[in-house]
């Protein structure tokens, strides 16, 4: 077993030099919605140094395994990744068009389908565990916002204004030091009110609060952390994680845990995401008042987000606490273990 370990990391650490290389000769591999430390991460020999990886590749094998791709969350980059099988099914388009025909991963080989825009189907007898993908909510939520917008690409269609309520909320809220440090400044606020052009204070402080909790649906907001991922919370399943902020190096680990040389190929970034190339530019400006603010009303979130993080079966403790201290540098009144909310 001693040798076999010794050979294992050996391997590890020539792939983890591999997609280093990969990445930095290939600025293809560009994420949509990340800033730029997050779309290539930088992979040493080391980033992989996490001794219970050995354990998980005995029991890693012949899955069926269902990705659930929670949107704004890197969720399209991995899924170009997967089988055509699986990148057509699911609700929603990856745009997968440049990916290499010829690419089939030891992961693409464990997962069968894909669910967007829908809850986890932890009882669907067709699968034993689940491959999710994670993100700051933070983070997540600014992501949301500006895709959504009506001001920035992509070109929004009928049924996006419709699914959104004619956009009411960005009448209300056109930017995000408006939307966090105006709209979520008091106690959480409801309001049953149709929404128009010409609304109440009142109407887009509800719209704010109801945005941001996923109570009135606006895409991505609505299919958040509690409504997708709820149902695993509670599941005997197995569950597998990629972090957006750590994206190919748990792509890399998880390929080495499946049997794989973890040598992905490249692929350039969809048509669909490199649209941003050419959008305004984001005013992403947020006083620390206003992301206190948001954190707070992400609370609940917040606490999903953690205990995904420490159910993740391929993170170890390292891992973990890396992504919860990156947590709480944005939202510092938040702590390493799951809470109660107060909101």
């Amino acid at each position: 077993m001693h040798s076999l370990q010794k050979a294992f990391w050996a391997s590890l650490v020539l792939v983890s030099i591999f997609v280093a290389v990969s990445m930095l000769s290939n600025p293809a591999n560009d994420v949509e919605g990340l800033s730029g430390d997050q779309k290539k991460p930088a992979l040493s020999a080391s980033e992989p140094g996490c001794n219970d990886v050995m354990m998980l590749q005995q029991h890693t094998r012949n899955k069926r395994m269902c990705l659930v791709h929670l949107g704004k969350t890197a969720g399209s980059t991995i899924t170009c990744t997967m089988s055509h099988a699986v990148q057509h099914s699911g609700y929603g388009n990856s745009h997968c068009d440049s990916r290499p025909k010829n690419q089939t991963t030891a992961l693409s080989k464990q997962v069968i389908e894909r669910v967007h825009l829908l809850p986890a189907p932890v009882n669907d007898a067709r699968f034993d565990s689940f491959l999710i993908t994670l993100r700051n909510p933070v983070d997540r939520i600014i992501s949301w916002y500006f895709y959504v917008h009506p001001e920035y690409p992509p070109a929004k269609l009928p049924r996006h204004k419709a699914g959104c309520q004619n956009f009411a909320f960005f009448h209300c809220w056109p930017t995000l030091q408006a939307f966090v440090s105006q709209g979520l400044n008091q106690t959480r606020t409801t309001s049953s009110h149709t929404h128009h052009l010409n609304q109440s204070q009142e109407e887009c402080a509800a719209w704010a609060w109801d945005a941001v909790t996923g109570t009135r649906h606006c895409w991505h907001n609505y299919f958040n952390y509690n409504r997708t991922y709820g149902p695993l919370l509670s599941a005997r399943k197995d569950v597998f994680a990629i972090r957006s902020e750590h994206l190919w190096s748990d792509l890399t680990n998880l390929e080495v845990m499946f049997g794989g040389d973890g040598r992905l190929i490249p692929f350039e970034k969809n048509h669909f995401a490199a649209t941003s190339k050419h959008s305004p530019q984001q005013n992403r400006e947020m006083s620390e008042e206003g992301r206190l603010r948001l954190c707070r009303a992400l609370c609940n979130e917040i606490q999903i987000y953690k205990k995904l993080l420490h159910m993740a079966e391929n993170l170890c403790p390292a891992e973990r606490a890396e992504s919860l201290a990156e947590l709480i540098e944005t939202c510092p009144n938040e702590e390493k273990h799951a809470r109660q909310c107060s909101v």
